[in-house]
């Protein structure tokens, strides 16, 4: 009987152990639940051990502890992924303790956050290109070399932007191109208008060569060349003349007898001309509308004519008339003004029968 009672007793004790290992179990499961269940990193989640469970409930917590250290690592890597700034930190990154569906999306999002390093460096150096070229093009102020400036490694808004600078930069540049330009041929013009206006002889007249200058400008200038060409060749014919015309003089000059009735038409003349006088004057009076010149060479060797006025002493051609038909009481006048003092000497005084107008007798003396 006592042997039955104690064996009772010992399956009593084995039903109550187990019973209080089961709870103990059941107690440490719910327990490592909740430490799984509550940790916030892979590294604290690491730190449980699995212990104090029957196999089931260890292989329960297993897939547990699992299942949750594959969420925490794909979102421990997704962070990381999302903070990097370099892509060699990127591609170091080892993706792995996920399961095959977190790695494609982690593989995927790194891709991602990879090209938008990539582009947010390539677009780092844009900008840094872009300013690189602002700086450069704002102080270039040679033409060619302004377009000799290739626009490379910026984006197309930014080389766009770069291009309407650069134009602008290159119309400023020719404006400022066109200016010199016009500011050197304007000098030059003058530079040759005062050589052909103070040309001594016609030879040095045509010797001018017209470079430097625009079209206009050489049009004017070929202008002002003929009509000083003109003069010099009409003042060099004269000398030529007066030359010829005194070395035939056979005798010289006698006086004439006063004649009253000329000198009352002298007289009428200048008044009705209002004819310069001076401390010397020489007049030619006729009576038709031929064209004659009267040339004077004065002490001086100066040779005062329609082509050359004034003389270098003070002689001027006062009136010249006929050129074209004027009137028929023509009257030429060579004076020495008052206040300018004729030179001692010898004078000659020469006509030249320029023109025979039409509608003139044949028979005019002159």
């Amino acid at each position: 009987m006592k042997a039955e009672l104690e064996e009772r007793r010992e399956k009593r004790m084995s039903v109550l152990e187990l019973r209080i290992k089961h709870l103990k179990e059941e107690a440490r499961t719910e327990e490592l639940r909740l430490l799984i269940d509550s940790a916030k990193s892979s590294k604290e989640l690491d730190s449980i051990t699995i212990d104090g469970v029957n196999p089931i409930q260890e292989k329960e917590l297993v897939e547990m502890f699992t299942i949750a250290r594959e969420n925490l690592v794909y979102a421990e890597l997704r962070v990381e992924i999302l903070d990097c700034e370099y892509v060699l930190e990127l591609d170091a990154m080892q993706i792995e303790g996920v399961n095959e569906v977190q790695r494609e999306e982690l593989l995927e999002l790194r891709m991602k956050c990879r090209n938008e390093l990539i582009e947010l460096a390539k677009q780092k150096k844009f900008e840094e290109q872009y300013n690189r070229y602002l700086g450069l093009l704002s102080g270039i102020d040679d033409i060619d070399e302004l377009l000799d400036v290739g626009l490379e490694n910026v984006n197309a808004e930014q080389r766009q932007e770069l291009e309407n600078i650069r134009l602008e930069r290159l119309d400023y540049l020719e404006e400022l191109e066109r200016q010199r330009i016009e500011r050197e041929q304007a000098a030059r013009f003058e530079e040759l208008r005062k050589e052909i206006e103070g040309a001594k002889t016609s030879a040095e007249v045509e010797a001018v060569v017209f470079d430097g200058v625009n079209e206009d400008q050489q049009e004017e200038l070929e202008r002002i060349q003929a009509q000083v060409l003109e003069i010099l060749l009409e003042d060099e014919q004269v000398n030529e003349y007066v030359e010829k015309a005194i070395k035939k003089l056979k005798k010289e000059p006698v006086d004439v007898d006063f004649n009253i009735e000329a000198e009352s038409k002298f007289r009428t003349r200048v008044k009705t001309l209002q004819a310069a006088d001076g401390a010397l004057r020489f007049s030619l009076i006729w009576d038709n509308m031929n064209d004659l010149d009267l040339i004077i060479k004065t002490p001086a060797g100066d040779v005062v004519h329609r082509g050359k006025r004034r003389s270098s002493c003070g002689g001027k051609l006062d009136l010249e008339m006929n050129a074209k038909p004027q009137m028929k009481a023509a009257m030429e006048n060579v004076v020495w003004p008052a206040g300018k003092a004729p030179p001692a000497g010898k004078y000659y005084a020469c006509i030249w029968h320029r023109n025979r107008h039409r509608g003139m007798r044949k028979s005019a003396p002159y």
